[in-house]
């Protein structure tokens, strides 16, 4: 195993920052319209909390707005944080490592699951870690086989691109 630190190509910084200008748009079109709605019921709710008293609508509603704040603070904040940190990227981690053992099953509701274990302590797993170039086509790697795992982190929970 060995591992470089290079510079990111154009190409790789231009898709980073294209894949945020999307998570953007996607974000102002339908999670702040969807926000500013629950946020005009949640404050409203509590004003009428307050000036009538007790009532269960009225609670349910409060509820609801302290849950998807705290979901939205929970979920989605920190995926958009996590892309922000990507775009101001300069650097990647090259990582040469060998395959040790490939698993796959059948998941009904994502399809197939490819398990990677190489030379790193966590394994690559095709559902979970985040491909920004889907480059990869895992029914051809074979295990012995060297592979590049071109990542942001030492840890490859980010990874770009698997090139062998």
């Amino acid at each position: 195993m060995a591992i470089e630190t290079l510079p990111l190509g154009f190409e790789e910084r231009q898709r980073i920052k294209s894949r945020l200008m999307l998570l953007r748009v996607v974000g102002l079109v339908f999670i702040c319209p969807l926000y500013v709605v629950i946020m005009y019921y949640g404050i409203s709710a509590l004003i009428a909390m307050v000036r009538s008293g007790l009532d269960l609508v009225h609670i349910l509603a409060v509820a609801f707005f302290v849950l998807s704040n705290y979901l939205i603070g929970k979920f989605v904040l920190p995926f958009y944080r996590k892309a922000a940190e990507d775009s101001k990227l300069t650097r990647k981690h090259v990582i040469k490592t060998r395959i040790l053992k490939i698993e796959k099953e059948f998941l009904s509701d994502m399809g197939m699951r490819y398990v990677v274990y190489t030379d790193l302590t966590p394994p690559i797993i095709s559902t979970y870690n985040v491909l920004i170039f889907k480059q990869i086509d895992y029914t051809k790697l074979v295990e012995g086989q060297m592979i590049e795992i071109h990542a942001v982190d030492l840890d490859c929970k980010r990874i770009l691109s698997i090139q062998f």
